[in-house]
């Protein structure tokens, strides 16, 4: 098929991690699994949707992660570090310039050592 990665859907691990702490590791184990699975057909991995800095702590661990998606826990935390009007009237001014950026600057505040660990942040694709 021509694919070199697969993205591992991460709401279902979002969701046990909020639950009972043994509930998060079962479902983690899971995603180790196909993690190892998708690295043994030569595939990368990326993973995202859901992941946030509280649940990131542990995911950040699976093996062979090549990216992690955590677009809409930095916005969410950019915009509690800048109140809505400002960042309406930058976003409108640089949009897809402007969503990098902050995703960069917020990974680098609140996330250190996470771009040194292979995680990264791109901006969107058009």
């Amino acid at each position: 098929m021509g694919a070199d990665r697969v993205e591992l859907y991460t709401e279902p691990f979002a969701r046990a991690y909020a639950g009972a702490s043994d509930a998060g590791q079962r479902s983690f184990q899971r995603y180790v699994d196909a993690a190892n699975l998708a690295h043994g057909l030569g595939l990368g991995v990326n993973a995202g949707h859901d992941l946030d800095l509280l649940n990131l702590t542990l995911f950040r661990s699976l093996p062979h992660l090549d990216e992690v998606s955590i677009g809409h826990a930095l916005m969410s935390r950019a915009l509690s570090l800048v109140s809505i009007g400002p960042f309406v009237t930058i976003w409108r001014r640089s949009n897809r310039k402007l969503l990098f950026i902050l995703t960069t600057l917020i990974t680098a505040l609140v996330l250190p050592g996470e771009l040194s660990r292979g995680a990264a942040c791109h901006p969107p694709h058009r």
